[in-house]
């Protein structure tokens, strides 16, 4: 099967979205799936709930994320950056993921950013170009069932003939636990994917910059942060029952 065929398309546009609190970054339509309503995985075992920000399995029973996993094991730590600060990052972290989100599926929408924000959509744009990077998957869930563990990853794109699991960031640079984050992702999406020319060994992460150009950072393998990951789900889930102990 060809990886063109992989790519996704953009769902029927119903909603509007502004992030009007960051100078209007963005504003433009969205798909109604992404914000409004539950995201439910391929393999219909997971959801994930916006508006509580929470991962379900069928049963109801609620699954950490990867992104909660970390901040709360101290691994993504953020106590030292200004809450207005942060905020205002992860605005832009969110309007520059849907921006790109919406370009990778062909959406002409993708053009309706903010002048804030197009210079890093440029930046997607060009490392498209300059890589020739397929999407297969975009801002796709996946779930664990050994580890129990879910998410929602940026990208898996064939990248110089490797499948390869890619994180998206606007930040100043990439911290040390994002190695964690692709490769817990990475392991999660080989355990869904049947398909053996479709599993991963491979992950990244790209810096796109507000200079319009972006930074390709590729990591080892995925063994050794994985474990890393591992065990600060292990050591969270033990503080987390001796909590909950009368």
């Amino acid at each position: 099967m060809k990886p063109q065929e992989f790519v996704t398309e953009a769902p029927p546009v119903l909603a509007y979205r502004a992030l009007t609190s960051v100078d209007e970054l963005l504003v433009l339509q969205i798909p109604r799936s992404q914000e409004l309503h539950q995201r439910i995985s391929e393999q219909e075992t997971i959801s994930f709930d916006p508006t509580t920000h929470t991962y379900s399995l069928l049963s109801r029973e609620i699954v950490p994320s990867v992104t909660q996993v970390l901040e709360r094991s101290g691994l993504a730590d953020y106590s030292s950056i200004d809450p207005d600060v942060l905020k205002r990052a992860q605005e832009r972290g969110t309007a520059v993921h849907l921006a790109c989100e919406l370009y990778d599926a062909g959406n002409p929408l993708a053009e309706s950013v903010g002048p804030k924000i197009v210079p890093y959509l440029d930046a997607w744009k060009r490392f498209r170009a300059e890589s020739r990077a397929v999407v297969l998957r975009s801002e796709h869930l996946v779930y664990h069932p050994r580890w129990r563990y879910a998410g929602t990853l940026d990208r898996v794109v064939l990248l110089n003939g490797r499948v390869t699991v890619l994180d998206l960031k606007t930040a100043a640079g990439i911290e040390p636990w994002v190695e964690l984050q692709t490769a817990a992702y990475l392991h999660a999406w080989n355990e869904e994917t049947e398909n053996p020319q479709l599993r991963s060994w491979s992950h990244a992460a790209i810096r796109l910059r507000k200079d319009g150009t972006y930074r390709l950072h590729m990591f080892g393998s995925p063994f050794r942060p994985f474990s890393q990951f591992l065990r600060a789900l292990k050591e969270l889930r033990e503080r987390e029952r001796g909590e909950n102990k009368p």
